[in-house]
């Protein structure tokens, strides 16, 4: 089908292990599945149905996908959000980013430093698998440091990314999850409004009855 298959291959991109991903290649199917339906619809109408009729079922079956649409879009996002929470959190366990009662010596000390003395102090924290260091660095606003929050966060992203790899790459793995399962949910709002919308379908029907008059016309004979 013109939306439904695209919208499949967009859903096959959803790679990953664990129950994430398992339960958003699960909502995506199913909206498929309805988006499926609507376009089997769209082009079959019921024999004993007037067009009117079956323009009207159209109309309220689309308005039924966009409701579980929304739906499932705010589920995927809040299990996003849950799950990033949760794997950020075990990062932090796991390097020990813990408040410490030296954090604000720590930012003094990194605000008195050069750029390239800080980047030096940075990188061997890194290597040391400082994680009060680094909370020390995130708790506070960035000027309290003497960096500009870019290279705050920045600081802190590399520290996470060098030594908890396994659990970063988690986190990627739901975020391009995350990004091709709303790529996916745009397919059905772009049916509705541009495929199988009813007045779209009525000017279509329209046009081709016009097409058809003109064509009678111009093959009748002239008296």
């Amino acid at each position: 089908m013109k939306y439904s298959l695209p919208m499949q291959e967009i859903r096959d991109r959803i790679h990953g292990p664990g129950v994430y991903h398992t339960a958003t290649r699960m909502d995506v199917d199913s909206l498929t599945s309805q988006l499926s339906a609507l376009e089997k619809m769209a082009v079959n109408r019921h024999p004993k149905d007037t067009e009117e009729a079956h323009l009207l079922k159209l109309e309220a079956a689309g308005k039924q996908l966009m409701k579980r649409r929304s739906m499932m879009v705010e589920r995927i996002e809040n299990r996003t959000r849950e799950t990033l929470r949760d794997i950020d959190q075990q990062v932090r366990n796991q390097l020990g980013m813990q408040s410490t009662p030296y954090g604000q010596e720590v930012r003094t000390a990194l605000r008195q430093m050069s750029v390239q003395e800080r980047e030096t102090a940075i990188q061997k924290a890194i290597d040391r698998k400082d994680g009060a260091f680094f909370k020390a660095l995130e708790e506070a606003p960035s000027m309290l440091s003497g960096m500009d929050e870019k290279a705050q966060s920045d600081a802190v992203y590399r520290f996470m990314e060098t030594n908890a790899p396994a659990l970063m790459s988690q986190s990627n793995q739901v975020m391009d999850s995350y990004m091709t399962s709303m790529s996916a949910l745009k397919v059905p709002k772009r049916a509705v409004q541009e495929g199988i919308n009813p007045d779209k379908l009525r000017e279509i029907r329209e046009a081709e009855e016009r097409a058809v008059e003109a064509q009678r016309s111009f093959e009748s004979p002239v008296e």
